[in-house]
Order: C-alpha cells, then structure tokens, then sequence
C-alpha cells in the first residue's frame, strides 16, 4: 500500500488528491489478484484439460501416421483395429480416472490383442486336434469291429511253391499228368 504523500495541518501523515488515486489503483490490482486466485481455485481444472486437449490435439497427426503405418506393415493389424483402438480407450479412460496420463503405446496395445487372438487360435486349434484323435480312435474301433463281424476263411494257401511249367508243356500234358507232376514235386521237396 502506498504510504502518506502528505501532512494534516497538525502534522498528521495524509493522503493528497495524487497519492489517493494511487491507493485506490492499489486496492483495485489487490482486489484483482484476490479474484483472480479464488477463479484459479475454482475453476483451474479448466485450464488444465485446455492444456491436456491441445496437446492431444497435437499429437493427433503422429498417431494417424503410425497407425497408417501399422495398417501397412503389422501383421494381422487390419482385422483387429477396432479391438486394438478399444484397448487404448480402455487405458486413456482408466487414466483419466486415476488422474494420470495413458500408459499404453499403439504398439502395446497391438501386442495385447494379437496375443489374444493368437492364444484363441492355439486353444481352437488344439481342441480341433483332440477331436481329430478322439474320431481317429472312434474310426479305428468301429472298421476293427466290422472286420472280427465278417466271415473268416478256413482255406489255408500252399507252403511250398509250385513250378511254373512252359504253356507248350502244359498244353500237351493233360490233368493228371499235371497233378502227377505237382505231387511228385512237393513228395521231392518234403
């Protein structure tokens, strides 16, 4: 606060005209900042999401670039884009509630959803091999089961081979030289 500028007739210490006008200035900015604090107390979360809302505006162009980019380049991104965008809403809206800022990279949460669609792969894929082999096995017991149903054979096949004559010989020869021949063959062999 300005001091006295002037005097009383007495001696006093007093303000003249020049030196109240400066004391009136001085309430005013005083005044002023007290406003200006309890607005700042009150209302400076404004400024703060102002802040947060331009930077993410800022970084809108980058993050179009890369996901540009891994539309291109990253395997099996495409199919999964809205599941890989909806974990990074998840993670900007838990951070919003915990007063912090996201955790995750575009390329996390791209890890994240394609380790799950892979892991969904693997378990389908394992159970459709569990019932490959429990129809391997069901085949395999009902063609046994149809086999030991059928009639069986009681014939028996020859154990010593039979020599093959020319057709000249055999031609001339009639049966029973024939089955001669093959008896006294098999009598020689055992």
């Amino acid at each position: 606060m300005p001091e006295p500028d002037g005097q009383m007739p007495d001696g006093t210490p007093a303000y003249t005209p020049v030196g109240f006008r400066k004391v009136q200035e001085w309430q005013k900015r005083q005044t002023k900042n007290e406003v200006m604090a309890a607005v700042k107390e009150q209302y400076g979360w404004v400024d703060e999401a102002k802040k947060a809302h331009d930077t993410r505006q800022a970084e809108i162009p980058r993050v179009r670039s890369q996901i540009a980019d891994a539309r291109k380049n990253w395997e099996d991104f495409e199919p999964n884009v809205d599941a890989i965008l909806a974990e990074l809403q998840a993670d900007s809206q838990a951070a919003e509630r915990a007063g912090r800022e996201p955790q995750l990279t575009l390329h996390d949460a791209y890890r994240i959803v394609i380790g799950r669609v892979r892991k969904a792969e693997r378990d389908k894929h394992a159970k459709e091999l569990e019932t490959l082999k429990t129809d391997r096995n069901k085949m395999r017991e009902d063609v046994l089961k149809e086999l030991n149903q059928r009639p069986h054979s009681t014939a028996t096949v020859p154990t010593t081979p039979v020599a093959r004559t020319d057709a000249a010989d055999d031609n001339a020869k009639d049966t029973k030289d024939l089955i001669r021949d093959s008896i006294a063959r098999l009598r020689s062999n055992g």
